[in-house]
C-alpha cells in the first residue's frame, strides 16, 4: 500500500494533506480537477508529492508531464520533484535543456507544443502549475495531442470574470487553499 509523505523530506502542511486524498479521489473518478491555492501555500510540494504517488503505479513505456507557464517556475518545479522522487527521473524540456525518456518531464508552455512530437512514451498523467493560463490554441491543441490518461490543474485564481478566460480543460476543484485559510492557518 502507498503511504501519501512516507519518507518525505518535507513534513505536509495540513492543507496539503488533506488536499492530496481528494486529488486521487477525483482523478479515479475520470475528473481533470483543479487545485485552487493561494501564492506561496506550497503548492510545488504538494505537485511533487502527487507526482511521487503516480510513480508508484507508472508502468513501463508511460511518463509524467509536468507543464509550467515560464522557465523559472520549470527549475523551481525540477528540482521540488527531484527532492521527491530522485533527479535521475526527472527530465527538462525547455529552451536550456531537452532532456526526454525520463518518468517525469518538466516543460513550460511555449515548449509544450513541440514536447508531444518527440515524446516516446505516453503520459499517464499531466500536471499543469498556473492553469489559468491554459486557454491558449497552442496550449489546447498539445494537451489533446499528448492526450493524458489523467490530468491535474494548479492556480491561485481558478475563478475567471472574462468567458474567454474559461478554464475549458479543467473540470472540478477538488480543493481550495484560500489566502484566508493562510492567513488563518499563519
Amino acid at each position: 500500500m502507498i503511504e501519501p509523505w512516507s519518507g518525505a523530506p518535507y513534513h505536509p502542511r495540513d492543507w496539503q494533506f488533506y488536499a492530496l486524498p481528494k486529488i486521487i479521489e477525483q482523478i479515479k473518478q475520470g475528473k481533470k480537477p483543479i487545485v485552487s491555492a493561494t501564492m506561496g501555500s506550497g503548492k510545488s510540494v504538494l505537485i511533487a508529492e502527487l507526482i511521487w504517488v503516480a510513480l508508484q503505479k507508472l508502468k513501463e513505456n508511460k511518463c509524467i508531464i509536468v507543464a509550467a507557464p515560464r522557465q523559472h517556475l520549470v527549475e523551481q518545479l525540477a528540482e521540488t520533484i527531484s527532492i521527491r522522487v530522485g533527479a535521475e527521473n526527472v527530465g527538462r524540456y525547455y529552451a536550456h535543456e531537452k532532456v526526454l525518456g525520463l518518468p517525469v518531464i518538466v516543460c513550460c508552455y511555449a515548449s509544450l507544443g513541440k514536447l508531444w512530437r518527440y515524446l516516446d512514451k505516453d503520459c499517464s498523467l499531466f500536471v499543469g502549475d498556473e492553469v489559468h493560463g491554459t486557454e491558449s490554441e497552442v496550449f489546447k491543441i498539445a494537451f489533446e495531442r499528448l492526450c493524458p490518461a489523467c490530468a491535474v490543474g494548479f492556480t491561485a485564481t481558478p475563478f475567471r470574470s472574462n468567458e474567454n478566460e474559461t478554464l475549458s480543460l479543467w473540470d472540478s476543484v477538488a480543493y481550495r487553499y484560500t489566502t484566508e485559510d493562510a492567513l488563518r492557518d499563519k
